[in-house]
Parts: C-alpha cells; sequence; structure tokens
C-alpha cells in the first residue's frame, strides 16, 4: 500500500511539473508575440538624436497606437516571469555549474524587468504628454533621451539573462548544443552595445551591434520556449534538443 502511495505522490509531482514547464514555455512564446508587435510598431518610431520636433511629431500622430502597445506591458512582463519561472525550476536541481549559471540569469531577469518597466515609464510620459510636446522642447527631448537612455542599459541585463540561462539551459540540457553559438556572442554583442548606450542615445549606428545581439537572444527564447514546451507533454515541431552535459 505504502508502495502504491508513493508511485501515485511521485506520477502526481512529474505532472505538475510537466504542467509549470509547459506553462513556462507558453509564457516564452507569447513574449516573443509581444516583442514583435512592440517592434513592429515601434520600426518608424525616430531614432536616438532625433530632433525634439521630430519626436513630438510622432508621439502626437500615433498616440492611440502607442497607448495600446503600452497596455500590453503586464502581459509582457508576467510572460517573460513565466518563461523565466520554468527555466530556472529546471536548473535549481542540476549541478553545480548549472545552477550558478541559473542563479546569474535569475539577476539578468530581475534587471531587465526593472529596466523594461523603466524604459515604459518614460514611453508612457512621451504619449501622454503627446499633444503638448511640440511646446516644450526641452522636455520632449529629456523624456525622449532618458527613455534611450534606460533602453540602452536594458541591453546589458538581457546580454547576462542570455549568458546566465543560455549556457545553464545548454549544460543541463534542456537546449541543444548549437545554442552556444547564439549564446556566447548575443550576450557578448549586447554587452557591447550597453557599454555604448550614450552613443546609442545620441543616434550611432552601433545599435546594430546591439541589435545583432538581440536576434540571438530572440533565436534562444524561441528555441527554449518550444523545448519547454514540449518538456510539457505538448507536442511541436521539433528543434533538436538533446541533452549535452558537456561545460562550454
Amino acid at each position: 500500500m505504502e508502495r502504491i502511495t508513493e508511485l501515485y505522490t511521485r506520477n502526481q509531482i512529474d505532472d505538475e511539473q510537466a504542467a509549470t514547464f509547459k506553462v513556462a514555455g507558453m509564457g516564452g512564446l507569447a513574449f516573443a508575440l509581444i516583442l514583435i508587435i512592440q517592434n513592429v510598431i515601434h520600426a518608424f518610431a525616430p531614432a536616438g538624436g532625433a530632433s525634439a520636433a521630430d519626436v513630438a511629431t510622432h508621439y502626437a500622430d500615433h498616440r492611440t497606437l502607442i497607448i495600446l502597445t503600452l497596455g500590453l506591458l503586464p502581459f509582457g512582463a508576467l510572460s517573460l516571469f513565466l518563461f523565466a519561472s520554468g527555466v530556472l525550476g529546471h536548473l535549481q536541481n542540476g549541478s553545480p555549474w548549472t545552477r550558478f549559471w541559473g542563479r546569474l540569469g535569475a539577476i539578468g531577469i530581475t534587471l531587465i524587468g526593472a529596466l523594461f518597466l523603466l524604459t515604459n515609464v518614460f514611453e508612457i510620459g512621451l504619449a501622454v504628454h503627446a499633444s503638448h510636446l511640440a511646446d516644450d522642447a526641452a522636455l520632449t527631448a529629456a523624456l525622449f533621451d532618458l527613455r534611450n537612455a534606460a533602453f540602452g542599459l536594458n541591453l546589458a541585463a538581457i546580454g547576462i539573462s542570455l549568458w546566465g540561462l543560455g549556457l545553464g539551459a545548454r549544460h543541463a540540457g534542456l537546449t541543444p548544443s548549437w545554442t552556444f553559438w547564439l549564446v556566447l556572442p548575443g550576450g557578448g554583442l549586447l554587452l557591447t552595445g550597453s557599454g555604448v548606450a550614450t552613443l546609442i542615445a545620441d543616434g550611432s549606428p552601433l545599435l546594430g551591434v546591439a541589435g545583432i545581439g538581440f536576434l540571438c537572444w530572440f533565436a534562444w527564447l524561441i528555441v527554449t520556449s518550444v523545448a519547454l514546451v514540449r518538456k510539457g507533454g505538448v507536442s511541436l515541431p521539433a528543434v533538436a534538443v538533446a541533452p549535452d552535459r558537456a561545460m562550454g
């Protein structure tokens, strides 16, 4: 009887763990979708270093659309944290190196959440005062520069989370070995981009360097989300996920 109870309890725990992986994977995919929507809408936004007049015109002409994207903020934050919780849950019972990378990734995710919210605080300020921005060039320039500065700093947080969660997931066998070539250079490019955040905020083309790193992070996010969903028992197209215990 005790043996049956033990097996039942173990199966129940396994089912609950599978469910958490499924939820985390779906959270990651939802976050990726929200990122796509936001980046499509912001594709035509003024670049760093734009004049206050151009910034004021953009926010006045697209105020409703920008406010709608800001409405996605709570759902984006929730989706990101669900995803991170699933990855960290997989890493916490691993080897010392796996747990080490997981802790680094957790710090990165926390920073992303804080700086992501800060960036959008300035975005909200620009959207709320869109009709008055043309009357106050100094305020417009200050809000826009602060928004771009927070965005630039957030690149470092994304890079840290990519290195931590990416190397941890690879080491634990959650993601395939080839993701190393997304994680290592991607994180490095993001950190480099953040290091020149002042130049990026002023319109430097070095934003393209960080952009490549961001694409690496986005690709890793998709691959890892699919791996989590599949680990939760949902049938999705294979992403060549195979255990790889080697460190590197």
